[in-house]
């Protein structure tokens, strides 16, 4: 499976754990990962709809350092955030 930089939230969604972590993976040297910090997330199921809803504090809670998992939660708000700069293009007066 390819990524794209940034997927939509949509495709994020129908993700399975394992596609998580295949996107992670491609992600390793962009967000400085190694495999221990994949692992955490591994280890945890998490498919696309809950990859969504992860922020840092969340990725501490369940055992990831403050690098690895500053690095994921931007990703996620970069995959959110992209979502509405297609959806929200217009301009509100």
């Amino acid at each position: 499976m390819s990524f794209p930089s940034v997927p939509s939230v949509e495709e994020v969604r129908k993700w399975s754990p394992k596609d998580v972590i295949t996107f992670l993976e491609a992600k390793k040297e962009e967000l400085f990962l190694d495999d221990k910090h994949i692992k955490v997330i591994e280890d945890q199921e998490v498919a696309g709809r809950a990859f969504l809803e992860l922020t840092a504090d969340k990725l501490m809670r369940i055992g990831l350092t403050l690098g690895p998992a500053e690095s994921i939660g931007k990703l996620i708000r970069d995959i959110k955030s992209e979502r509405e700069g297609k959806n929200y293009d217009c301009v509100h007066l």
